[in-house]
């Protein structure tokens, strides 16, 4: 399953790219071919660092907690398909808590600010993530693997299905209002991520979900679909920002 990560991303990025080319919910700006390459710059110069600084990375990580048996489901002995639906929402909703974690400690959201700088949501946005802010995700993730002991395929499935909902959630992509409707019930769609990159701190600091919408229900933090007229963060003008802006954008 390892070998098919990468082109499955691949994949799923062109395809959502195609889609919001021909079903786009924004006009594209003139500029956004720029800002694409500014976005997608910041994804390499990670995976360089990462592979410098620790090359066995992610799975690395997993495979050390599973040879060591730590982890509360190394312990047990579950059906799969149990703990597989377990595994996936306890890592959504760490996702979900670390998101939240971003926003209201100040030191990690000036990293943050940096994805949320973005003038314009479509699916290169999924990475613009300032490298910094990507390898203390990592950390975070590498903590949570040796608490919860998912195996190789299950936190494979795991970054699958967060790399694609993250490509899903921030296209450009118009979906007609009955299907988003129903949709935004249980998953969090490109209507209710808008809300998230809004200017205004009020809508910001709400739907933080990833995949499930249910967490931000739970804790009070989801904000119905609404238009959002402005996009980014209060005095930053991103269309100004290549990728050396955006590199030193945490340390102004």
């Amino acid at each position: 399953m390892l070998e098919f990560r990468l082109p499955f991303f691949i994949g799923t990025y062109f395809i959502f790219l195609i889609l919001e080319q021909i079903f786009c919910d924004r006009r594209f700006p003139l500029s956004n071919w720029k800002r694409v390459f500014s976005n997608l710059s910041l994804v390499g110069i990670y995976n360089i660092f990462l592979m410098l600084l620790y090359p066995v990375g992610l799975i690395g990580i997993v495979k050390t907690a599973g040879s060591l048996q730590l982890g509360f489901f190394n312990t047990l002995e579950l059906p799969n398909w149990v703990e597989m639906i377990l595994i996936l929402l306890l890592f959504d909703f760490l996702l979900f808590f670390q998101h939240v974690l971003f926003h209201r400690v100040h030191v990690f959201w000036q990293f943050h600010k940096v994805h949320h700088s973005d003038h314009f949501l479509d699916t290169s946005s999924a990475m613009r993530f300032h490298p910094i802010e990507m390898f203390i995700s990592f950390l975070f993730k590498s903590f949570f693997v040796f608490i919860i002991g998912p195996s190789v395929e299950q936190f494979i499935v795991f970054e699958i299905i967060l790399s694609s909902m993250a490509i899903f959630n921030h296209s450009n992509l118009k979906i007609p209002a009955g299907i988003d409707r129903i949709l935004s019930l249980f998953f969090v769609t490109p209507s209710l991520h808008k809300v998230h990159h809004s200017v205004k701190s009020d809508m910001m600091n709400s739907n933080f979900g990833f995949n499930l919408i249910v967490w931000d229900r739970v804790f009070c933090t989801f904000t119905h679909s609404i238009f959002i007229k402005e996009l980014g963060v209060e005095g930053l003008d991103s269309r100004k920002h290549g990728i050396r802006d955006l590199m030193k954008m945490p340390f102004r």
